[in-house]
C-alpha cells in the first residue's frame, strides 16, 4: 500500500532520526557555557498561564542535546511536569514526569529560538485529568556561565478535542544543571490515559489463485500513540531491528504530529507466524523511553483472497457517484466475518499515489459519492469526486482481516489486494469520465 508520509508542521519537529548506536558514536557538541557543559541541561521551573485556572507550576528537564541534521539546529530529550495548582517559588516539583522533546537554534549571541513538545495532564469534566501534548514556542536567554539567570519564555499551544486550538503564555528559569533519571512510564495507569498501540500484519499484492508466497507478500508494522516520541524501534522475531518512519492516512486524521503520533513501515516477506514483534518508543536522541514498549504476535490465520470480478459504474440516481462492487468473499472464522469482523476497503489514488479518498464497508458494494453531502459518517473519508483536481485516478479494492479474539495477536492479520482488479477514471472540471478497468 502506498502511504502518505506527512511532513511535520512548520518548524515543529522536522528532524532526521538518529538510531541509538549512531547517536552514541557521533554526537556533535551542543551549545555549552564555555566549560563544555550543555547550557540547556538540567531543571527549569516556572509558570504556564491558562485562562481558566490561572498560573500553573511548570517544570522542564533537559537531559541531553545533540546537533540536528538541519544545519544550525539542535535537538534535546527530557521530561516535563505540570501541577494543576498555583505555583510557588520555582523548584523541582515532586510529581509525575512525562516525556518531552525540543528543537532549538541560536539566533543571537546569547539567544535561542526553541520549540518544545511536552506531555502534560489536562483536567477533565469529571474529577481527575488525562494526558495531552502541548507545543511550547519561545525564546531562551542564556547569560554567561551562571545558571539561575537563564530564562525561557513564550507561547504554548494546545489542540482541543473539537479540533480548535487554545494558547497562552509560559516562562521558566534555569534551576540547576543536573540530569534527571528517566522514569518508567506506567501505560496501565488510568489517570495518565497514555497509550502505545502496535500491530504487525501481512499485506498481499496479487490474484487469489496463486501461492501466497507469490503474491508479493510484505510485513507491515504500525504504532500509534499520544506520548511524545520521535521514532519507534521494532525488533522482529529473528532479532533484526528496524526504525519505523512517521505516517498517517485518511483513516487516522487525528495524527497531526502535535497531539497524536503514528509510525508505519512495510518490509518484504510474510510475517513469522506465532512470532513476537517488539515495539520500543525512542526519544529525539534515539534512546528508549522507559516503559513505552509493546508487543504483537502475528497469528497466521488463512490468507484471504482479494476482491475479484470488480465493477465500477457511474450512476446518477438515487445518488450520483461511482458505484463499485465485487464478489463477496467467504468468511474466515474469527478473522473475516463482515460487517462485524474485518471489512472491505475502497481507495482512490491520484497519479502520484497520494490517497485522495477511502471508505471501509462490510458489504460487497459501495458508492464513491460525487458530493461530500452524500458521505456516510465514519465510512467515507477524504475528497468527493467533484472536489478532485483535474487528472487521472485509480480506484483500488481490498480486504482487511483481523487477529481472532482470544488469540495471541491483536489488530489486523492481512490486507489483500490485486491491482489487476483496479479501475481507472479521469476528472475534468469536477466531471468523471473514461471509467475503465485496469488493462
Amino acid at each position: 500500500m502506498k502511504r502518505i508520509v506527512f511532513l511535520v508542521i512548520a518548524v515543529l519537529m522536522a528532524v532526521s532520526l538518529i538510531a541509538p548506536s549512531s547517536a552514541v558514536l557521533a554526537k556533535p557538541p551542543a551549545p555549552s557555557n564555555g566549560n563544555g557543559v550543555d547550557i540547556f541541561r538540567g531543571a527549569w521551573g516556572g509558570v504556564l498561564t491558562t485562562e481558566t485556572m490561572g498560573d500553573l507550576h511548570l517544570n522542564l528537564y533537559f537531559n541531553e542535546s545533540v546537533a540536528d541534521a538541519e544545519p544550525g539546529w539542535f535537538k534535546a530529550s527530557g521530561y516535563s511536569s505540570l501541577l494543576l495548582e498555583k505555583p510557588g517559588k520555582p523548584k523541582r516539583a515532586k510529581t509525575t514526569l512525562l516525556p518531552m522533546m525540543a528543537k532549538y537554534t541560536q539566533i543571537g549571541d546569547t539567544t535561542f529560538s526553541i520549540v518544545i513538545l511536552a506531555t502534560f495532564p489536562v483536567p477533565t469534566p469529571a474529577p481527575g485529568s488525562v494526558s495531552a501534548i502541548f507545543r511550547l514556542e519561545g525564546t531562551a536567554e542564556m547569560f554567561g556561565s551562571g545558571v539561575t539567570d537563564d530564562i525561557i519564555e513564550g507561547t504554548w499551544l494546545f489542540k482541543m478535542p473539537d479540533g480548535t486550538f487554545v494558547s497562552n503564555s509560559w516562562s521558566v528559569n534555569h534551576l540547576d544543571r543536573r540530569r534527571i533519571k528517566a522514569p518508567t512510564l506506567d501505560l496501565d495507569d488510568p489517570p495518565l490515559d497514555l497509550y502505545f498501540r502496535v500491530d504487525a500484519f501481512a499485506q498481499l499484492f496479487g490474484p487469489w489463485n496463486i501461492d501466497v508466497l507469490e503474491r508479493n507478500p510484505g510485513t507491515t508494522v504500525d504504532a500509534y500513540s499520544n506520548i511524545v516520541m520521535d521514532s519507534v524501534r521494532v525488533t522482529f522475531p529473528d532479532g533484526s531491528v528496524q526504525i519505523m518512519t512517521q505516517y498517517s492516512d485518511l483513516f487516522s486524521p487525528e495524527v497531526d504530529w502535535v497531539t497524536y503520533y503514528r509510525f508505519n513501515n512495510i518490509y518484504p516477506g510474510l510475517p513469522v507466524a506465532g512470532g513476537t514483534y517488539v515495539f520500543t518508543a525512542l526519544d529525539i536522541i534515539g534512546n528508549p523511553i522507559p516503559g513505552v514498549e509493546a508487543t504483537d504476535v502475528w497469528v497466521g490465520v488463512p490468507p484471504p483472497p482479494p476482491p475479484t470480478n470488480t465493477m465500477a459504474t457511474w450512476v446518477e440516481s438515487p445518488t450520483a457517484g461511482i458505484m463499485a462492487s465485487w464478489d463477496p468473499i467467504s468468511a474466515i472464522p474469527g478473522s473475516f466475518e463482515p460487517p462485524y469482523i474485518g471489512c472491505y476497503e475502497l481507495e482512490v489514488y491520484d497519479a502520484n499515489w497520494t490517497e485522495i479518498y477511502a471508505a471501509s464497508t462490510g458489504v460487497s458494494s459501495h458508492l464513491v459519492p460525487n458530493s461530500t453531502a452524500d458521505f456516510i459518517t465514519n465510512v467515507d473519508r477524504g475528497a468527493s469526486l467533484e472536489e478532485m483536481a483535474n487528472g487521472t485516478y485509480r480506484l483500488n479494492y481490498q480486504i482487511f482481516t483481523v487477529a481472532p479474539a482470544g488469540s495471541a495477536g491483536k489488530g489486523m492479520e492481512y490486507i489483500a489486494r490485486d491491482y489487476a482488479q483496479s479501475w481507472w477514471f479521469e476528472v475534468s472540471g469536477g466531471t468523471v469520465s473514461n471509467l475503465h478497468k485496469a488493462p
